[in-house]
């Protein structure tokens, strides 16, 4: 999920800007009849990315945005329905949260995010009002640079020992990365099986 705001996308170098200007704006769809469960089974075999809005109690759709293969972006005014609302999104390559999917639920401080893949169900939840994170501050951004040097040094020594291939490192590299910021910064956070 990528967002858009005054021409400015935040990001910390996952995003090539040269081609910003190519990217589809989603328009929001009608909501569907799905439940949040019966949202997650779809989007699990989803080959394009989509974001659902739910109610923060995960009863009500609220709108849905369909994208392309690797990325789906709304237009910038339905961010606002994110505040204090849950969001499921999904990532068809297993991958975690994006930078760019953290930095648009706390930015629009939604309640939690759930990211669906093929194997894996992630999700964060704020703890309190806000999500005491802000990846474009220095505090935050070292933070950020410190965890991912030292988890992708150490998957990388489990790939040069034959230990790791190089498609379980990708797919775990986000992964714990969140994993190790989120237990610093008392995020709630938690991988389960599909």
């Amino acid at each position: 999920m990528k967002i858009n705001n005054e021409n400015k996308i935040f990001t910390t170098g996952f995003l090539d800007n040269s081609n910003l200007d190519d990217l589809k704006i989603h328009p929001a769809l009608a909501p569907d009849d799905k439940t949040v469960e019966e949202t997650l089974s779809f989007l699990r075999k989803e080959n394009n990315e989509w974001v659902y809005v739910f109610d923060a109690d995960e009863k009500k759709q609220i709108v849905r945005f369909k994208g392309e293969e690797n990325y789906v972006n709304p237009p910038e005014e339905q961010f606002l329905r994110m505040k204090d609302k849950v969001i499921l999104h999904n990532h068809p390559q297993d991958q975690s949260f994006s930078i760019q999917d953290i930095n648009a639920i706390t930015f629009y401080n939604a309640k939690k995010n759930i990211v669906v893949t093929p194997k894996y169900t992630y999700i964060a939840e704020r703890n309190g009002k806000d999500w005491n994170i802000d990846l474009s501050s220095k505090e935050d951004s070292d933070l950020f640079e410190e965890a991912s040097n030292w988890i992708i040094s150490e998957l990388n020594k489990k790939l040069l020992n034959n230990t790791e291939t190089e498609d379980s490192i990708n797919q775990k590299t986000n992964h714990l990365i969140w994993k190790n910021i989120f237990r610093i910064k008392n995020i709630k956070y938690e991988r389960t099986n599909n």
